[in-house]
């Protein structure tokens, strides 16, 4: 499409320089780094070390890649994470992040301090288990774009700033690091698997949002850090809302409030949503907020067919290796996890017409500059519909 050869013309030398400049080594003071036993014992600054990643030390490595791949994030609804994981030895996350926040004009707008926000992305990286199929920091690294082509395209911005007492700005920061955290630490398992472990994450609060509590509130602790803490300039009361923001967005990743959200929309919209909604208050602009995490979270299903399935495979295998440990530890394995039985690759129209489909559709009634994600949902689906009906 033309959108996306206009990416493709986006990443000649300029932008290789544009990116470079941008993704440059940070040298911050002894002070910013940190004592050594507060520094986690992988490079706490590896994505703002050139030793600890070379494809950041342009002219070398792959920087030519990653300015052309960078460049789709901004210019195209497709955008495959796993690609960027490869480019930047596997530093999705943090890479896409720092582009994000210098493209948007963020860090400007905001006021922060960019080596301080580096290294509070690369601690949130590294709190991704890179050995996880699916929960790793090219997930996470996708949801931002996803985050990112709503607030923007859709105007979801500028539809709930006001109802949060913030700027754009800051709603585009809370909304693209909630992004980038809502996974943080996860352990490849579900809140169910929890809770039928006796995992301490799902203590308190009858295991609701055992995994989602536990994203939040351990990336929080590492904002409380002062070389992390981006933030610490903001007054209280604006910190407040934007923690709210991000809260509100992280929880709303939780698939067991899935149709609560959904179902919640879509009386919010009405029978007959006008071009393009408005919220009334602040708990519909909280849906908007839930609404555009959910989406940028299933986000893979609007992706191209060769990268949905490739997010398939691996969301597939992590359930089977669920199964594993419920087995492991004498429990029945869960829905979809047992590796002797068909896994979610053989559920795929279920998952769209229940899930996906309602999810996108509301989406789309609402903020109808979200239309090109169903679009590509609804091509899936029919992929998915053909390999059903051959079988």
């Amino acid at each position: 499409s033309d959108i996306v050869d206009d990416a493709e013309q986006l990443a000649p030398a300029e932008l290789r320089q544009r990116t470079r400049l941008l993704l440059r080594p940070h040298r911050p003071s002894p002070a910013a780094r940190g004592s050594p036993r507060n520094r986690r014992s992988s490079p706490s600054l590896a994505c703002a070390d050139a030793e600890a990643n070379p494809v950041l030390e342009a002219p070398l490595g792959h920087a030519p890649d990653v300015a052309r791949l960078l460049a789709r994030a901004v210019a195209t609804w497709d955008f495959d994470t796993l690609e960027l994981a490869e480019a930047t030895g596997g530093k999705p996350l943090c890479t896409l992040a720092m582009f994000l926040f210098q493209n948007l004009g963020l860090i400007d707008a905001c006021g922060l301090n960019k080596d301080v926000l580096v290294n509070f992305f690369t601690e949130i990286e590294a709190g991704y288990d890179g050995t996880l199929m699916y929960h790793n920091s090219s997930h996470a690294a996708s949801v931002m774009f996803m985050t990112h082509v709503l607030l923007e395209r859709a105007g979801i911005a500028a539809a709930v700033a006001s109802f949060y007492g913030l700027s754009e700005g800051f709603v585009r920061m809370g909304c693209l690091v909630a992004a980038a955290l809502h996974d943080f630490e996860h352990l490849g398992v579900t809140n169910e698997f929890l809770q039928r472990s006796g995992h301490p994450r799902a203590a308190g609060n009858g295991g609701r949002h055992a995994n989602e509590r536990h994203h939040f509130d351990a990336a929080m602790q590492v904002l409380a850090r002062p070389e992390c803490n981006f933030l610490r300039d903001l007054p209280a009361e604006e910190l407040g809302r934007i923690r709210g923001l991000m809260e509100t967005a992280v929880l709303a990743t939780d698939m067991a409030d899935h149709r609560l959200i959904v179902d919640a929309f879509g009386r919010a919209l009405g029978p007959d949503p006008p071009a393009a909604f408005r919220p009334g208050c602040q708990e519909d602009a909280a849906l908007l907020v839930q609404m555009t995490l959910k989406c940028a979270d299933l986000g893979h299903v609007a992706l191209s067919w060769k990268a949905h399935v490739r997010w398939v495979e691996r969301i597939e295998e992590e359930f089977f290796l669920q199964g594993d440990q419920e087995r492991a530890l004498g429990l029945s394995a869960s829905f979809l996890m047992d590796r002797e039985k068909p896994g979610v690759s053989k559920s795929q129209v279920g998952f769209f017409e229940h899930m996906a489909l309602p999810l996108f559709g509301a989406m789309a009634r609402g903020a109808p500059g979200a239309r090109p994600l169903l679009e590509g949902v609804t091509s899936n689906y029919r992929r998915w519909k053909g390999i059903e009906a051959a079988r």
